[in-house]
């Protein structure tokens, strides 16, 4: 037999560890790439067993080339929780990093607690006949649940927001072939969670695609008939604009 539901209840997690905030693309470049990494310090850690006076945050990083971890910078304060990681590769990598608190124990630094790896968003762009389909990723601890879409405007040099979406794909239409377009992409997202930030904003790398004629002429429908001296072709198509694509007809007879 079923039992009854029980009372409802709420909880969160203690505030042990750090919480990545920001992985934000700042600057796309294959050499010269920047990401922003921020994270909020860990307000209820056990401050009994790690009374300080000194704290620090190592920073760990791992590319989307890579197998593990490596550290890649250290702060020295327990409110200096941001850096700026250069001279990467944001064009064709993505980016996960981490962050470890250590307090100071019996005259020496001691591992208290790690926050969950998270990733920059990676933008892809696909190629089709007149549009091109934007699709990312990212790995983060924080929930997003909104993603803007900002486009270069060739004629202002002004990045300009086209769209937003939920999901993690989007479809840019009606576009010219043979032609650039550049992108990227801002999700908006949080923890959720008492004394946490929201919204969080954080940009992927810039993109560009060029759209292809890659879809071949439609088929059409022929019908013959003749008056017995001459024969008659009638083509048809579904449309004026699949019609258009065609460029030029081979007859052939046997």
């Amino acid at each position: 037999a079923q039992s009854y539901v029980s009372n409802e209840t709420c909880s969160h997690l203690i505030n042990d560890a750090p919480l990545l905030t920001h992985i934000d693309v700042t600057e796309t470049d294959a050499l010269n790439g920047e990401i922003f990494i921020s994270w909020l310090k860990p307000n209820e850690f056990d401050s009994l067993q790690f009374p300080g006076p000194d704290y620090q945050y190592r920073i760990f990083r791992k590319s989307s080339d890579e197998t593990s971890f490596t550290v890649i910078d250290t702060t020295f304060s327990i409110n200096d929780t941001a850096i700026y990681d250069n001279q990467i590769n944001t064009l064709e990598l993505n980016y996960q990093y981490k962050v470890e608190f250590w307090g100071e124990r019996n005259d020496s630094l001691q591992f208290i607690e790690t926050s969950d790896n998270s990733s920059s968003i990676y933008l892809n762009i696909n190629s089709f006949d007149k549009k091109l389909r934007l699709n990312w990723e990212e790995n983060v601890s924080w929930q997003n649940l909104n993603y803007t879409i900002f486009k270069l405007n060739d004629d202002h040099h002004s990045w300009d927001s086209i769209a937003e979406t939920s999901q993690h794909f989007y479809f840019d239409e009606n576009l010219e072939n043979e032609k650039e377009y550049c992108y990227f992409v801002r999700s908006e997202g949080g923890y959720f969670a008492p004394d946490t930030l929201y919204p969080l904003f954080n940009r992927s790398q810039k993109n560009c695609g060029i759209p292809i004629d890659n879809v071949p002429p439609e088929i059409p429908e022929i019908e013959i008939t003749t008056d017995c001296e001459s024969i008659f072709f009638d083509i048809h198509f579904s449309s004026a604009e699949a019609a258009a694509e065609v460029k030029t007809f081979f007859i052939y007879i046997f």
